[in-house]
């Protein structure tokens, strides 16, 4: 199927009309967010623009409420004033067209089950008492892969004061924990049981800084080996420990030299305790496992055919010691390491597949004599219990490394090594809570591409068909070693796309690596063959979304800090550009921009008179079909 894709689109590709005056149709529509001056800072970047993909629906979300639209911003209709900006919109990534709602903490969730066209009310199963819980406190949901009604409530509960039975102090902003809690539904949410972990009650202490459980359905995808009814939880105790710990945090960038200043902050370490153990009828009873019982349980990963979980066999805050176990649903096997490597737990993505069979994970490499550890990445086997170093191995004083996979090819990865150039250090004045040492360095990353799982990494190149862009590179681009392609810059992260077949956007430079924070160089690449080599295709940055049929790109220049006067399209994957501009700029804080099938959208956030407005274009490129509109199936 993969292979008949790429001839199937430059089929497609025939049936365009690459004419001279063809223009998508495109209907422009406004949502007044009804916020004051003061508040015009509510953006899309944090979260508030949502998409139903693979459909024309689409959510904005702001003080004033929820206004959804059923035809890719053409028209808006809001429903309602349930929930405000600081609510979230979860969508259910495995049954299309469910999305739910949490706003502040109250005693009711919302869930759409027609892709926002109504909302009904699921009640918490927890009692709000509201002197001792605080208002961020928080529920979210994990739903099951192939049976719709099981559904997983968590709620992190923020206590903020405490009965004097408790030992804690009695004023209510005191020092507070957060308990986890969750349940097990049979009924999309109509009622909960508590899954009870297997383990002693607690006596709150002035030492305690989280306590309760995680759970994770077991089948994690439909074609999941596992049994449907399983579910695999984490029971955790975390309190403050005795020692303290230096750790150092970028308090400021200087945007016009890129330079991040650092200060070094004192804070307490904590202790951790995990428990593993599962249930295989809803809460009713728990088990643990015997091969785990002296470990402390650190994270768990559910894959369709294994279950992985780390470990540390103590209750330091160190998890140098994690070691790796896995389950195919019986008992756990620990996983075997290169000697002197450990698993790596200090990265939020510290694992995922590769392909079917294969994991990719950070380990940690361990010196003879010496305290300091090196980065590197693991590669397993096809049963998942033996792993090999691939890749470089890099010190961790001043470098990471951050690998992903590319979506929609399998076997690429994507990622590179970030590394830092001390430019300067200074003494400052002595505080409570900091040292008096500051240091000012840039940051700098390096870009790496692999097509075999992570076996080998190797620079993505760059290429100049034309020769038109030659003279804006600073390095020979046949020295690929030294001058290829590097990303930067957050630009494309705002853009959102289905997949095309091989195409790749993304914003960076032509050198040996980039510098984090420096615009003036960047530019636009396009990649036509899954990441390999890179062309120009803008000399500046733009937001960019692909549209998943037919080879069309759109894409948006910012020509001036804030303000947009025009977008480009193309027909055939970027070869050949037109031109449309609105009919006046537009200055805006935020921009989005997305597509579903022969439609785009581009929404820019801006502020008119005292009134914060969201203004949309929809883009409908079905014409380009010669009118004709197709269906799935072609």
């Amino acid at each position: 199927m993969r292979m008949l894709l790429l001839p199937v689109l430059y089929i497609l590709m025939s049936a365009l009309r690459f004419t001279d005056d063809f223009v998508p149709r495109i209907t422009e529509s406004r949502v007044d967010s009804h916020l004051q001056r003061d508040d015009r800072f509510i953006s899309f970047s944090t979260g508030k623009f949502y998409h139903f993909r693979g459909s024309e629906t689409l959510m904005l979300q702001s003080k004033s409420g929820l206004q959804v639209s059923f035809d890719n911003g053409e028209h808006w209709k809001s429903v309602g004033s349930f929930v405000n900006n600081r609510g979230r919109i979860e969508f259910d990534k495995f049954h299309h067209g469910r999305a739910f709602i949490m706003g502040d903490f109250e005693k009711v969730l919302y869930v759409t089950e027609d892709q926002g066209k109504s909302w009904e009310k699921i009640s918490l199963p927890i009692k709000r008492e509201r002197k001792k819980i605080s208002k961020d406190s928080s529920c979210y949901f994990k739903t099951h892969p192939s049976d719709k009604n099981l559904v997983l409530l968590h709620c992190n509960i923020i206590h903020k004061k405490f009965r004097p039975s408790l030992y804690w102090g009695i004023d209510e902003y005191s020092n507070v924990f957060t308990e986890a809690i969750v349940y097990v539904s049979e009924d999309s949410g109509k009622s909960f049981t508590r899954i009870g972990a297997p383990v002693e009650k607690l006596t709150v202490t002035l030492d305690l800084v989280y306590y309760g459980s995680t759970c994770e359905f077991a089948t994690s995808a439909k074609d999941s080996s596992f049994s449907k009814n399983d579910i695999y939880c984490i029971h955790k105790v975390e309190e403050l420990s005795d020692s303290q710990k230096w750790f150092s945090l970028p308090s400021s960038i200087d945007h016009s030299t890129a330079i991040f200043e650092e200060v070094t902050f004192l804070k307490p370490t904590t202790r951790v305790l995990g428990t593993l153990f599962y249930t295989s009828d809803f809460g009713q009873s728990t088990k643990t496992f015997d091969e785990l019982k002296n470990l402390s349980v650190r994270a768990i990963w559910t894959l369709p055919s294994k279950i992985l979980v780390a470990t540390s066999r103590s209750r330091d805050a160190d998890c140098a010691s994690s070691e790796l176990w896995i389950s195919t649903g019986g008992s756990f096997k620990l996983a075997h390491f290169p000697e002197g490597v450990t698993l790596s737990l200090s990265k939020p993505q510290n694992l995922f597949e590769v392909d079917s069979k294969r994991l990719l994970l950070y380990g940690n490499v361990m010196r003879n004599g010496d305290s300091r550890k090196s980065e590197c990445l693991l590669i397993s086997d096809l049963s998942g219990l033996n792993y090999s170093l691939t890749g470089p191995t890099i010190e961790q004083q001043d470098h990471s490394m951050f690998f992903g996979k590319l979506e929609n090819f399998e076997k690429s990865i994507w990622g590179g090594f970030l590394f830092r150039e001390e430019v300067n250090r200074r003494t400052l004045d002595t505080t409570v809570d900091a040292s008096s040492m500051l240091n000012e360095y840039k940051l700098y990353s390096m870009t790496k591409v692999s097509f075999d799982s992570g076996r080998t990494l190797q620079n993505p190149r760059v290429v100049d068909p034309s020769g038109k862009y030659k003279h804006l590179f600073e390095c020979d681009i046949d020295d690929i070693e030294h001058c290829s392609f590097q990303e930067a810059s957050s630009y494309y992260s705002k853009s959102g796309h289905e997949p095309m077949a091989g195409i790749l956007i993304k914003t960076g430079v032509v050198g040996d690596s980039a510098l984090i924070f420096d615009d003036k160089n960047l530019m636009t690449f396009i990649s036509r063959n899954g990441g390999a080599s890179w062309e120009v295709i803008f000399e500046y940055p733009v937001y960019a979304t692909l549209l998943n049929f037919g080879n069309i790109i759109v894409c948006v220049p910012e020509e001036n800090t804030g303000l947009y006067t025009k977008f480009f399209f193309s027909l055939d994957q970027g070869k050949n550009w037109k031109e449309y501009y609105f009919y006046k700029s537009i200055s805006a804080r935020d921009v989005i921009i997305d597509s579903s099938g022969l439609k785009a959208i581009i929404g820019f956030h801006h502020v008119d008179s005292e009134i914060a407005e969201y203004l949309f274009y929809s883009l409908d490129f079905t014409e380009a079909y010669n009118a004709k509109a197709r269906v799935a199936d072609d």
